[in-house]
């Protein structure tokens, strides 16, 4: 996620990386060569000068390692690494501790993070002082320290979410609370590592933007961008159902998303009403990326059954190798949904969702569907194909005429993740929902 920084003029400082050495905890750093020239150290910035803090740098091996020139950036407990300023972070990790290395006059020092450690050679001692001051701040860093709890807006099977306010700033954020599950350590922590992980490499203005990660009272908390509209759910409980014009605004907005994702080899894998939340009644951001996850050229399909009975796709029922056409299928029924205020398949129980999903003929009840445009019909036919390799992709959704009725119809798309948001970018600060 972008980890923030303030406009301060101090706050910009140049300092020397000597290399990432890929350590568990607890493992010495090693020797090497040091950096060549930079420039000065970092300033800080907020109430005690030191919330806010990026520099760039380069230089010599630790331990016989290939040295690399790469800029950082220091936002409350969190040190990113980015090939440049303006670039993606090419990963981030809590600070967990720093230390001088060769003495206290040195321009050396080794940050501890979560899974490696940084050494860090500064243009001078005193630059050094300035970071280490920095960084030790931040490995105590608390969740309390930048935001303020004001109330709970959300519970969900993994999360609680609450409304912040950031201190600095006085701006509203959803801060997703994730919750320890004791009976399985091992679910919890990976859902935690799917929604940073993905949350971390996205930006695009139908995903939920991050902001900041913290770890409080022994849990997560993911800082999102707040969405006052609530999500389609709270939507659909008032309407009953959507309009044409708005259905297809919003299901616009959900399928470049999705493309967007899929470009990027991300499956959402829990695409519903729930997780998708409104910055305006028809600007939908996807959001609740605790079940995603990331697939390559030489996995290509996935076998894992996840997501929500009424939403899951057939070939994931069926057991079957899957990709990103299960997110497709639940955009089918979101869009049906959104249209005749019911889903297509339904059931008093999961067993007979499963076998409406499985064998259940897709129908158009003239009740309902009787004042609704035919091309519609058709759209929702092909998303709710049962055989995978004949389901509408995303990107052909997006161009079906139905879409493109309001000549707003096509693509919008970014390859390569396009870099983390940003929450000072001059966007609209948008709750984000439950887990």
């Amino acid at each position: 996620m972008q980890l923030r920084y303030s406009s301060d003029a101090r706050e910009s400082g140049w300092v020397r990386l000597a290399a990432v050495s890929r350590l568990r905890l607890g493992r010495g750093g090693g020797g090497g060569g040091g950096g060549g020239s930079g420039g000065g150290g970092g300033g800080g910035s907020g109430a005690d000068g030191a919330d806010a803090w990026e520099g760039v740098g380069g230089g010599g091996g630790v331990g016989g390692g290939a040295s690399k020139r790469l800029f950082l950036k220091l936002r409350g407990s969190s040190l990113s690494a980015h090939p440049d300023e303006a670039y993606p972070e090419l990963w981030r990790s809590m600070v967990k501790g720093v230390r001088r290395l060769d003495g206290a006059a040195s321009c050396r020092f080794s940050v501890k993070l979560d899974k490696r450690e940084v050494t860090v050679t500064a243009e001078s001692p005193q630059d050094a002082d300035r970071w280490m001051v920095a960084l030790e701040k931040a490995a105590t860093a608390s969740f309390p320290t930048f935001y303020k709890k004001q109330k709970t807006i959300g519970r969900g099977h993994f999360s609680t979410v609450i409304l912040a306010v950031d201190r600095q700033t006085s701006e509203r954020v959803a801060v997703k609370i994730i919750k320890r599950d004791k009976s399985d350590v091992t679910k919890t922590r990976k859902y935690i590592r799917r929604e940073v992980k993905v949350l971390s490499t996205t930006s695009h203005p139908n995903i939920i933007g991050a902001v900041d990660f913290f770890s409080h009272d022994g849990k997560p908390h993911l800082v999102m961008q707040y969405v006052p509209g609530g999500s389609l759910r709270d939507a659909l409980r008032k309407k009953g159902h959507f309009s044409e014009p708005d259905a297809r605004l919003v299901l616009r907005g959900i399928l470049r998303g999705l493309e967007y994702l899929h470009v990027n080899r991300i499956i959402h894998r829990d695409v519903k009403p729930e997780n998708v939340l409104l910055a305006t009644p028809t600007h939908p951001l996807i959001t609740d990326f605790g079940l995603a996850t990331f697939t390559s050229s030489r996995v290509p399909l996935l076998r894992t059954i996840v997501g929500t009975p009424a939403y899951v796709a057939p070939e994931l029922l069926r057991g079957e190798r899957y990709g990103p056409a299960v997110d497709v299928w639940a955009a089918g029924i979101v869009l049906y949904f959104l249209l005749a205020g019911e889903r297509p398949f339904g059931g008093k129980s999961r067993e007979d969702i499963r076998h409406a999903v499985l064998t259940g003929s897709l129908e158009f009840p003239d009740k309902v569907w009787g004042g609704i445009s035919p091309g519609v019909k058709g759209l929702v036919v092909g998303m709710l194909q049962r055989d995978q390799n004949v389901r509408l992709t995303a990107s052909q959704a997006l161009r079906h005429p139905w879409m493109a009725a309001d000549g707003g119809g096509g693509a919008d798309v970014a390859v390569g993740g396009g870099g983390p948001h940003s929450r000072r970018g001059g966007g609209k600060s948008s709750s984000s929902g439950g887990g």
